[in-house]
Parts: C-alpha cells; structure tokens; sequence
C-alpha cells in the first residue's frame, strides 16, 4: 500500500469521525433544541390556561353580579308594584266609601227635602182652610159654591200628581172650578210665556217681566196681585219663581183668593218635591252604578250592570226631554206643525244633551243614543224627520 493510499484511508477516516462528531454534536443540539421547544411551549400552555382560568373566573363572577343585581331590581319593581296595587285598593275604597255616603247624604237630603215641602204644604193647606172657613167668600156662598170643598179637592188633585205637567194641570183645573179661567205663565229669562197643556192655538202673547199687568207683578213681586178680575199667584222652586198661575172671571164668580193662594202654595211644593227626587234619584243611580263600574273592573260580571245602565241612562233622558216639552210646549207643537223641532228647540236640546253626556257614562253612550230615542218619542211624536236641521 503505498503513502498515498494510507494517507487518503487516513484522511477518509478522520472526515468519518468528523462527521460522526458533527452529527452526534447537531443532535445534541437539535435535543436540546427540542427540550427547550418544548419547556417554552409547556409554560406558555401553562400560562393560558391560567389566563383561561383567570378570565373563566372573572365571567363567572360579572355573570353572578349581573344575575344578583337583576334579581334585586325583579325584587324592587314586584314591591313598587304590590305598593302600587295597594294603593289603588285603598283609592278604590275610598272612592266607593265616598261615594256611598254622598248618595246617602242625597238621599237623606232629598226625604228632608219632602217631608219638609209636605209637611209646609200641609201646614199652608190647614192655615187656609180655616181662614177660609173664618172668611167664606159672599159670592161663592150666593152661589152655593163650598170654596173649603174645592181646595180640598184641589189639594187631592196636587197630591196624586206625579210629574210637573199633571201638577200644573191639576192646578189649573182646581183653579177653574169656580168657573173662572185659569192659566200657567213661565219665566223664560225677562219674559213670561202661556204654557198651554192642550197645544191650544192662539195663545196669548208673551209678557215683559217689568211689564205693568198683574202677572208680571207677581213674579216680580214673588207675592200675590191682583187688578180688577184677574188674580196672580207665583209658583216657587227653592225660593226662585219659576211661574205664575193666573186666574180672570169677567163673567163668573170670582174665586175664594185665599183658596188659589193655598193651591198655589201647595203646587210650589208639589212641583219642589218631585224636582228634588228625580235628581236625587237621577244622582243615586248613577253613583250606584258608578260603584258597580269599579266592582266590575276588578272581574265582576257585567250583563245586570249594562241593562241596569241601560235602563238608567233611558229614565234620566225622558226626564229632561219631559222637562224640555213641559216648558216649551208651544214651541213643540208649532215645532210639530211646522217640521222645524229642531231649529226652534235646538239650544234647550242641546243644554239637555250635554247635562245626559255629564251623567251617562261613555260606554253606554255607545251602545245606544237614548237621549235621541227620547227626544223622537216625546218631542216629535215618534217622527224622526221633525228633528232634522233645515239649511
């Protein structure tokens, strides 16, 4: 083998060794590369699960307080509610409460209202006879007229009325028994106007109420007049003349004055009396059936209720329709002749209609118009077409 062999073999195997030594070193490396690799990637797993951990917990703990605090505010509205809820029952009682006593108190008021009315008519009546009994009238005795027969018919009359127009026409008929003619004048404003029960035609015209006649005196005057054959008596409401009953006799026996004054008298309390209890009665109806209202808001049944709103609402309106036709009974019937109701009629119509809408509640307003049935019932005879307006 020559030199150059031995040293190329020698050569060859120190690169083998050198190679060997680089590759074992390179793994080594590479080794500790990989456990280094593998510490850092540990510990940054370890680190965000940390985080993980931190940031679960932190969820956690906003979630809890998040659930607590809504809890809190579920807890404080249901006590606002339940506070409210308990004050709208204790409003509700009270209302109830208040309004129990003031239709008690209408009540109680409008019995003393009658029994005082009654009792005065009584007392006027009883004082009347016996002065007319002390003072009997010469013409009624030459006639054989009994004037104390009369005004106890008359009183009969008045106290078996039972609405304003069968008292005025009951006053008027025990104003003419002595054959005198008798008539009922109202106070509209500064004007007194012939009420005629019968719609006659031609009535007379209306008086001033400064006028110089005996009528107007007597309203003025709020006591009795008289001027020649014609005798004036004011027919009072609550202190207020509201009409005049006049009575003339060119050609008869003038009637006993102190008779008409008691029938008068007895009328004005007649007329009171009933005045007082259909508002009374009016008022109780409707407060009761404002109770029954707040009764059936809170899960009551309300079939009874609506037919007996119903019913009330229809009674309240004949009665201000009646009122209107008894004050304006001419302006009805030459409403009637000529068609035109509603034009000559239309302020007091709706005055009426608003005092019906006050005291009749919205709900049973809408299921009917009452107070228009009323007014085509009683005013236009049932005939709808007299109550359109004429353009």
């Amino acid at each position: 083998m020559t030199f150059d062999d031995q040293l190329r073999r020698a050569f060859d195997t120190l690169s083998d060794r050198l190679r060997d030594e680089l590759e074992r070193q390179m793994r080594g490396a590479m080794d500790e590369l990989a456990a280094s690799a593998r510490d850092e990637r540990d510990a940054a797993i370890a680190a965000a699960q940390a985080e993980r951990d931190a940031a679960v917990q932190s969820a956690e703990a906003t979630q809890q307080a998040a659930i607590a605090s809504a809890h809190a505010e579920h807890q404080a509205a249901v006590r606002a509610l339940e506070a409210d809820r308990d004050r709208a029952q204790a409003d509700r009682d009270d209302a109830i409460a208040s309004a129990q006593a003031e239709r008690d108190a209408a009540i109680a008021a409008a019995q003393a209202e009658r029994d005082a009315a009654v009792a005065a008519a009584h007392a006027d009546r009883d004082a009347a006879i016996a002065a007319a009994s002390a003072v009997p009238d010469v013409r009624a005795a030459d006639s054989g007229d009994d004037p104390v027969a009369h005004l106890a018919a008359g009183g009969r009359a008045l106290s078996g009325a039972t609405t304003l127009t069968a008292v005025l026409r009951a006053l008027i008929a025990a104003a003419e028994t002595s054959g005198a003619m008798a008539s009922i004048w109202l106070v509209r404003g500064q004007q007194l106007q012939p009420w005629r029960p019968n719609g006659a035609s031609a009535p007379p015209e209306p008086l001033a109420l400064d006028a110089d006649h005996p009528i107007a005196d007597a309203a003025r005057s709020k006591a009795s007049a008289q001027r020649d054959d014609v005798v004036a008596l004011p027919l009072t409401l609550a202190g207020e003349v509201i009409a005049v009953l006049a009575t003339a006799s060119p050609d008869a026996a003038a009637p006993n004055a102190h008779a008409l004054e008691v029938l008068a008298l007895y009328a004005s309390r007649a007329l009171e009396s009933i005045t007082a209890f259909q508002t009374a009665r009016a008022l109780t109806r409707q407060n009761d059936h404002a109770d029954a209202a707040r009764t059936d808001a809170h899960g009551d049944t309300t079939g009874a209720l609506d037919a007996d709103e119903a019913a009330s609402a229809q009674r309240y309106a004949k009665l201000l329709v009646s009122e209107i036709k008894l004050y304006h009974e001419a302006e009805v019937v030459e409403g009637r002749r000529d068609r035109d109701l509603a034009t000559r009629l239309g302020g007091e119509i709706a005055r009426a209609r608003v005092m019906y809408e006050q005291r009749v509640p919205p709900h049973v307003r809408q299921q009917a118009d009452y107070f228009h049935d009323e007014l085509v019932r009683t005013l236009a005879n049932g005939d709808p077409a007299l109550l359109e307006v004429r353009s």
